[in-house]
């Protein structure tokens, strides 16, 4: 494998016959000594995504386990602690008014004084996970140094073509789409990812820094006087709902599944099987949710989206760019142990006399189950040729 500058940081979960529990235990410090642990071997990339062990017992999982928890991150020349290392028209079907309730819980015909989510400040995520280091969990040392999602049994790419529907405003977004029995099949088609407007969607907006949606020159927005935050035109907005029918492996049954949005401009709705899920603005973060308790493995699933082209954030993003809306990066679906690593972060400074480099590890880890499980982090670091320059194993997370 041909590796960049650098070191390679490894990080395995390990597992104890029992133990205390590690919900939202963070481990950090220098190795301990040799604890009689059940080894997870496994691995995680940054830049992928990444997390813990197979969702087995831990005081029935055996040692032999081919599936478990680590990760792997490059980062640059460090050292251990304790060890020094050197456009066309909008299409829309003749939908009739939604007269039932948006997505946030509210009637649909917005009163002034009450906002919906995506134009209400004080709300951009619902039931959002939290940020966290960008890596992918593999099952094992040899899946994580391939560094090939795809090739991994708990990854489920949801990319390629979904079924698609464009309306002008919220008013006019199609009322229980998100249903598993509502009829798509005279509904478009998309590709994901891609911005709707260059696949023959609606308008593509290019200007510098004026808002695109709250220009006096611009004859199709309701904003004729300017930017009036945090309103947004309502006449039009376009909103784009998405849906994709995918089978989950009856493998998969029992363990932890999150959906992964790389980026969904400007705001979104998520729906699974139906039941709603959550909500997330911020257009060019990722955005993660736990849909485990909505999937039914084994069986076709439902996913849909609802995108709005603008919300309040829309404010924050006024710059010299090309102004266009919809799922714009990656989509995929990946399962994580009960236990499991949910963050990391490495640190590298400088010693006292700027010699040399020290290396300071965090590691968060989460317990799904509703029992205790013990629990221990191990580490190693590797230079460009695959040579062990350091390593260290922390006690069980009190």
């Amino acid at each position: 494998m041909k590796r960049i500058a650098g070191y390679t940081i490894i990080i395995s979960l390990l597992m104890a016959l029992g133990g205390t529990p590690c919900h939202g235990v963070t481990v950090a410090g220098s190795p301990s000594q040799k604890q009689p642990w059940e080894t997870e071997s496994g691995i995680v990339h940054r830049d992928s995504q990444k997390t813990c062990p197979e969702n087995q017992n831990p005081e029935t999982q055996s040692p032999e386990s081919p599936d478990s928890e680590s990760t792997e991150a490059a980062t640059p020349g460090s050292e251990s602690t304790g060890s020094k290392i050197p456009g066309s028209e909008i299409r829309s079907s003749d939908f009739s008014r939604f007269n039932s309730q948006s997505p946030s819980g509210m009637e649909s015909e917005y009163a002034e004084e009450v906002k919906p989510d995506w134009e209400n400040p004080a709300v951009f995520e619902i039931n959002k996970e939290p940020g966290r280091a960008a890596f992918f969990s593999f099952g094992s040392r040899e899946k994580a140094i391939a560094n090939d999602p795809l090739q991994s049994h708990r990854h489920l790419s949801m990319d390629g073509t979904w079924k698609f529907h464009i309306a002008s405003n919220p008013d006019q977004r199609p009322a229980g789409f998100q249903d598993p029995g509502y009829d798509t099949e005279n509904w478009e088609e998309i590709q994901v990812p891609g911005n709707w407007e260059v696949q023959g969607f609606d308008i593509p907006i290019y200007v510098n820094h004026p808002y695109a949606f709250a220009d006096p020159r611009n004859l199709i927005t309701d904003l004729d006087e300017g930017p009036d935050p945090p309103r947004v035109p309502r006449d039009y907005n376009p909103v784009g709902s998405y849906r994709k029918e995918v089978e989950i492996p009856d493998t998969w049954d029992g363990k932890e599944v999150f959906i992964h949005f790389g980026s969904v401009k400007s705001a979104f709705y998520l729906w699974v099987n139906g039941h709603k899920v959550g909500y997330s603005q911020g257009s060019k973060l990722p955005s993660e949710f736990n849909i485990t308790e909505h999937l039914q493995p084994g069986e076709q699933n439902v996913g849909a989206a609802e995108v709005y082209r603008w919300s309040d954030g829309s404010y924050l993003e006024c710059q010299d760019f090309w102004r266009i809306s919809g799922i714009e990066r990656s989509v995929y679906m990946y399962t994580q142990p009960m236990l499991r690593i949910r963050d990391f972060e490495v640190v590298s400074v400088l010693d006292e006399t700027y010699t040399d480099g020290l290396f300071q590890l965090e590691v968060m880890l989460e317990n799904h189950q509703m029992k205790p499980a013990g629990a221990a982090v191990s580490y190693s670091i590797e230079d460009e040729d695959g040579h062990e320059v350091a390593a260290g194993k922390f006690d069980q997370a009190k």
